[in-house]
């Protein structure tokens, strides 16, 4: 198995101009509007909570100032917004521009429509940080695609099945599966027709993972 610590670690180390949130503030603004985050979004939030470069791309946007606008007077900054699910802690915006909310109980992330939850987006945060990660090497032309077919419906569970050892299991989401085989990352992203247009992604910093022996071999 891939060590997915290694592995963010790795992909981290090629993003540019990274910036967290500094403690305090972020503490004083939960403390002053009642908000008791999950340990995983408040350290998601300190790490990474300013970064632009990683965080903000097309719609999407999981940054701490957006954070900070929501949950300071989310009804004037968002209005006609539905207002949050019970159980539920603001997130930011996903790629659609559908407002996102994470659950406090199990981490999953959701869309959600008059205070019920619905799509799951994302099954923790990992996979949302996955999602950029890719995507801001991607935009720094760090990941460029070698690759690119398209697998029908009817083909894809026997594409499925024959990827199965290379799944990157839990950073899935809801319109992309991944998977990492010797020096290549398999984007794999549904389309409406049921298809999935499938890219092989290479780079300087998979070649370096496979040097080191860390991704399965093919």
């Amino acid at each position: 198995m891939i060590n997915k610590t290694y592995l963010f670690e790795k992909l981290l180390s090629y993003c540019d101009n990274l910036q967290g949130v500094e403690e305090q503030v972020l503490d004083a603004h939960l403390q002053k509007h009642g908000l008791i985050l999950r340990a995983d979004h408040h350290s998601f939030l300190l790490k990474y909570g300013n970064s632009n470069c990683l965080l903000k791309f097309g719609f999407a946007d999981y940054t701490y100032a957006l954070f900070e606008q929501y949950t300071s007077n989310s009804e004037e900054y968002f209005s006609g917004i539905d207002e949050l699910p019970k159980g539920t802690n603001f997130i930011g915006h996903d790629i659609t521009d559908d407002i996102l909310c994470i659950d406090d109980q199990s981490g999953k992330i959701y869309g959600y429509e008059d205070k019920e939850l619905y799509d799951c987006y994302y099954e923790n945060i990992d996979a949302l940080l996955f999602l950029c990660l890719i995507q801001c090497l991607r935009n720094q032309k760090m990941l460029p695609v070698s690759e690119l077919v398209i697998v029908e419906k009817d083909e894809k569970e026997q594409f499925f099945q024959q990827q199965a050892a290379y799944h990157l299991v839990g950073l899935d989401n809801f319109f992309t599966k991944y998977f990492l085989k010797d020096n290549q990352l398999i984007h794999c992203r549904k389309s409406s027709n049921g298809a999935y247009a499938v890219e092989h992604l290479q780079g300087e910093v998979l070649d370096k993972i496979a040097h080191e022996g860390l991704l399965f071999k093919g």
